[in-house]
């Protein structure tokens, strides 16, 4: 069968309402420039920011002190900010988070694999001979978990979407 590319892209951001979880959700529609075969619809990519969501390295939720890996960095103490999942035809394409990173003024885009719970990976990413800010950050990184209390992060994820 002969293929066709479309080349049309529209971009749409769309406040919602979601009764089923009772949030507020920010949907981004756009048609993708998929080559698609002759008689077959053309599949959509929608992103979704989201308060969590689940991954094979764990779920995760907005406001999570977590641990990040940035490509030629080491892992660092972050926050997440935002999270975003991607998805073609219903179908889960990609997951990201914005993090904020601790001693740092930065935040960045980095998919969901590259995140780690912090408390529960502490022993496997801390460096205890990295010195100065490293060290400023992880102290910050158990200081802003002491502000999330188990029952807020209970509350939280019952709202998951």
């Amino acid at each position: 069968m002969a293929q066709k590319t479309n080349k049309a892209v529209i971009s749409s951001a769309v406040d919602m309402y979601d009764p089923v979880n009772l949030v507020e959700v920010k949907e981004q529609r756009k048609i993708s420039k998929h080559p698609i075969n002759a008689g077959q619809s053309d599949p959509q990519t929608h992103s979704i920011n989201v308060t969590s969501c689940k991954a094979p390295n764990g779920v995760f939720t907005q406001g999570d002190v977590v641990w990040g890996k940035l490509r030629g960095y080491p892992w660092w103490p972050s926050k997440i900010t935002k999270l975003t999942t991607t998805k073609i035809d219903g179908k889960i394409l990609q997951q990201h988070a914005e993090v904020g990173w601790f001693q740092c003024r930065t935040r960045s885009v980095i998919p969901i694999r590259n995140v780690q719970l912090f408390q529960k990976h502490f022993h496997d990413r801390f460096e205890k001979r990295r010195k100065g800010g490293y060290q400023k950050a992880v102290a910050a990184a158990h200081e802003a978990l002491k502000e999330i209390s188990p029952e807020v992060r209970k509350l939280i994820s019952q709202f998951e979407t």
